[in-house]
């Protein structure tokens, strides 16, 4: 499997918020405004619906292998060339990736993915995203920057 990730936002601090600090912090973020037109929104705000996500699909995806409605739901859009998608919620491009799987594991630490809050709005609310990311893991955490890591336990002798 050919992995590609262009990262096009900047670390620029090292602090961290615990799974639970997150949450408090982002239960503050307000959702999109559902009733906004698309004119008084940005193009990346947008795509924080999956379904004007699933529209970039349309007639310009080039692999009928993978299926564009659990690209959307997973958080990409389409922005070409050849299979490159990007994500709202982390901002990295991903392309050259074979199966729905390697996508989803190239996009393993998106805030999105990792389930902390975001400003996904669901084509339906009672969405099947549970049935197709991998579990929770307990060992994730949200930086300030929206960046996602994972801390390891400290193995003592």
């Amino acid at each position: 499997m050919k992995r590609t990730m262009e990262n096009s936002q900047s670390s620029s601090t090292s602090n961290t918020i615990s799974p639970d600090n997150a949450s408090k912090k982002q239960r503050e973020t307000s959702l999109p405004n559902t009733s906004a037109t698309q004119s008084q929104m940005g193009a990346e705000n947008l795509m924080y619906y999956e379904q004007e996500r699933l529209k970039t699909f349309d007639d310009k995806w080039p692999d009928p292998s993978i299926d564009p409605r659990k690209m959307a739901k997973i958080g990409f859009y389409f922005v070409g060339p050849g299979n490159k998608v990007t994500c709202p919620f982390c901002k990295n491009f991903f392309c050259s990736f074979e199966s729905f799987q390697s996508a989803l594991y190239m996009h393993e630490s998106c805030p999105f993915i990792c389930r902390f809050k975001t400003p996904n709005v669901p084509i339906e609310p009672a969405s099947d995203l549970d049935d197709l990311l991998p579990p929770a893991k307990p060992n994730a955490f949200l930086r300030p920057d929206g960046r996602v890591f994972y801390r390891l336990k400290a193995v003592r002798d």
